[in-house]
């Protein structure tokens, strides 16, 4: 230790969080063709009324980027 007060924040990107209304959006749209991207939509629609962060390596598993691009936050669409 070193005896000194410290305090610290994590700052991370906002591509790194999901966005609820771009994961709404997509349940409407049915973007996804393939079993496995929609397997992956829907373990990650189940995770989002779980976290409390949003925040993509919290999910328990490895999303594939093109899943997370429907559904995660991009900063240029994001509204708040």
């Amino acid at each position: 230790k070193l005896g000194i007060p410290f305090r610290y924040a994590l700052c991370m990107g906002n591509e790194n969080y999901l966005s609820l209304r771009r994961l709404k959006r997509s349940a409407q749209a049915g973007l996804f063709n393939k079993a496995d991207e929609e397997a992956q939509w829907n373990g990650v629609f189940d995770w989002a009324v779980k976290t409390e962060t949003g925040y993509r390596n919290d999910l328990p598993f490895e999303v594939m980027p093109q899943v997370w691009e429907e559904v995660g936050r991009q900063k240029d669409l994001c509204l708040g």
